[in-house]
């Protein structure tokens, strides 16, 4: 019976992220069943693995003889009876505070070894001590706490079935190190489950455990790992359960880590299939001409109502923060060229670009603004922003932000909250994952570093989010908003045709969370025809909304370890979600009433995107698995590119004509 039931995969995403240390570093940590040099032996060199175990072995590096190799730490002899990492009689105690046999601390393991995961088995010694179920748990808690603090990834594992149980408290440790285990989201090997299922009853003793009653038997510890031979060699058969609880970890976790993009590396990330904007019509109203930082700092000020300020190409070094106060000013670059008007804050005093306060009608285009702690572009929608645009600029390295619209008082919220504006054919990009350096506010104990995202809006009301390119919006444990996120009682916003790659998460509407008096994050709210590549933390979210339509968007993610292609949870009332292609796990409807699933495709994996890697969706060729399938009740009637849909039209955001 397995008797892990809970998502660890998920719970050490961020663990994973954490760690700074060797690939492929594992480290099994304990007493003499870890120490003794048969516990490792099939690992290291054993006979008749597969060749998916040897592959996991060749990433451990488990037949070299040296520090990078975790099982050689465990038993590589030192004196006084230890290895590095495990010593003979120690219990848990004595594994926290070190001393046994010259053992150090665990701190000073972690600190000099930094392995990326630990296989960790303790309490045969703790039982024949006579230790108390609750003092050994608190001892366990700290060691899987300080792994998990390091970045490292603990294997908990249960206690063999042993004689040295002095007061009759084994079954009590090890379902305390389950329960402990749930509780912290840890992956978990059964070891004792895993004996007595193949050994039953007393018949563990001499086959699986010496007779000693303690001591793993080793006889047949090179393997190979025969279902004959894993019975009768208790080493083997906990040195085989281990190296396949590794493979697992490296699938689900370590394989489904957050990685830098491709599109980054290489300037101002562009490609063809990118959404492109048409130039926008000539200037109108009285024009201001600057071409330095005084003179745009002038302007904004002095600015009449329907004026534009045309901006001169140039890097522009913004001494502190600055707003557009005035109704239908149009604030764009001289040339049209987004990439050639750089604002950049990276010397401001202050730690926030580009505001937008008390107006209406503001249109900021063909412009990049970067290098800030916090926002980007600010709205400051709680004294009133409407109808204003954001269209065609590059939002660079903002680290908490890119486009930030704050809650709106309650007293005059319907007034004054934030209508009809536009985000479009935008490019967020973050060179790298955040950093506590980047953002002072972002502490260990508020965010964790992952307190960033693309769009972050409130109140919104019929807004378009649509032909936008995000990569790399990435918290640093992989935790943060990523790419569009709309909230608190949002109403009647369409997002479409949206590009993102490689962030944490796609588009969310709505959050667990509700502020006080808000029942509802988005209502009437659409989201279609976007293309979604690798967002771990969820591809599509929804919490608390009503009457909103998912459909049509395509989302690849099939090594996806949280498995949250689309994601549904809490209250959402009569939302449909049609026509979706899933490239990975099934989408996960726990919605409470449960959304309507119409039409949507999922797979495994996919081999009909022009190129994955990079996030491009589009569809190379026809599939009759997609083509010709969507529910005509809930087809768009174009697609990503803007193209007429076939009748009847494909599931997903492209038709393959549109190539």
């Amino acid at each position: 019976m397995n008797k892990e039931t809970w998502d660890w995969s998920s719970a050490m995403l961020p663990v994973a992220r954490k760690f700074d240390g060797i690939e492929g570093k594992v480290a099994p940590m304990g007493d003499s069943n870890t120490y003794a040099n048969q516990a490792s032996r099939w690992a290291r060199y054993g006979k008749g693995r597969t060749e998916e175990e040897m592959a996991i072995c060749r990433w451990m590096r488990s037949h070299e003889e040296e520090l990078d190799n975790g099982w050689w730490l465990a038993a590589d002899d030192q004196p006084e009876g230890r290895s590095w990492t495990a010593a003979s009689g120690c219990t848990s105690a004595e594994y926290l505070a070190g001393g046994k046999g010259g053992l150090p601390p665990l701190d000073e393991i972690l600190a000099r070894h930094n392995p990326q995961i630990a296989p960790i088995l303790l309490g045969t010694n703790d039982l024949s001590a006579g230790v108390s179920p609750s003092r050994f748990l608190r001892n366990m808690r700290s060691i899987f706490e300080k792994c998990l603090a390091n970045g490292t990834i603990p294997i908990a594992q249960t206690l063999p079935p042993t004689t040295w149980d002095k007061n009759g408290d084994l079954g009590d440790y090890n379902d305390g190190l389950i329960e402990l285990a749930e509780a912290l989201g840890l992956p978990l090997i059964d070891v004792h489950g895993a004996f007595l299922s193949r050994r039953p009853g007393d018949s563990w003793q001499g086959c699986l455990v010496s007779e000693d009653g303690a001591h793993l038997t080793h006889e047949l510890a090179a393997g190979p790992a025969t279902p004959e031979n894993i019975e009768n060699c208790g080493h083997l058969l906990r040195c085989w359960l281990t190296v396949h609880k590794v493979m697992e970890i490296k699938k689900k976790v370590l394989d489904s880590r957050p990685r830098a993009s491709i599109l980054l590396g290489e300037g101002v990330p562009d490609r063809p299939w990118f959404p492109r904007a048409l130039s926008l019509s000539p200037p109108s109203g009285e024009i201001i001409r600057v071409s330095s930082v005084e003179e745009l700092l002038e302007a904004v000020e002095k600015v009449p109502p329907g004026g534009t300020i045309l901006i001169a190409d140039g890097h522009y070094m913004m001494p502190r923060y600055f707003d557009i106060r005035t109704d239908d000013v149009t604030l764009r670059s001289a040339s049209g060229n987004r990439d050639a008007v750089i604002i950049d804050a990276a010397q401001s005093r202050h730690n926030e670009i580009l505001g937008i306060t008390a107006c209406r009608g503001v249109t900021i285009a063909d412009i990049t603004i970067q290098n800030t702690m916090w926002n980007g572009f600010k709205i400051n929608s709680n004294i009133g922003v409407q109808e204003l645009t954001i269209y065609n600029c590059v939002i660079h390295n903002i680290w908490q932000r890119g486009v930030k619209g704050v809650t709106v008082p309650e007293e005059n919220r319907e007034e004054i909250r934030p209508r009809n504006c536009k985000v479009q054919y935008c490019l967020f990009y973050n060179d790298r994952p955040k950093r506590y350096s980047d953002d002072e506010a972002d502490k260990p104990e508020r965010f964790g570093g992952n307190y960033i995202g693309g769009i972050d809006v409130m109140y919104a009301t019929g807004w378009t989010i649509s032909d936008n390119v995000f990569i790399g919006i990435q918290g640093r444990t992989g935790e943060g908003r990523g790419g569009i996120f709309v909230w608190i009682d949002s109403r009647d916003c369409v997002v479409e045709r949206n590009f993102i790659v490689d962030c944490d998460a796609g588009i969310s509407l709505g959050n667990p969370s509700r502020a006080e008096g808000v029942t509802v994050h988005g209502t009437n709210c659409v989201i279609r025809n976007n293309f979604i590549t690798r967002a771990h933390e969820n591809g599509i979210f929804t919490a608390y909304t009503r009457n909103c339509l998912v459909q049509h968007n395509t989302i690849h993610d099939p090594d996806s370890g949280p498995e949250r292609l689309i994601r549904v949870i809490l209250d959402n009332e009569e939302l449909v979600i049609a026509n979706n292609l899933l490239s990975g796990p099934p989408l996960q409807n726990d919605s409470t009433p449960p959304a309507r699933l119409v039409q949507n495709w999922t797979t495994p994996r996919v081999d009909y995107f022009v190129d994955p890697d990079e996030g491009d969706l589009h569809l190379q060729r026809a599939s009759e698995q997609i083509s010709g399938r969507a529910d005509p009740a809930w087809s768009t009637e174009r697609d990503i590119d803007g193209e007429k849909r076939s009748s009847p039209a494909t599931i997903g955001a492209g038709e393959f004509h549109s190539r």
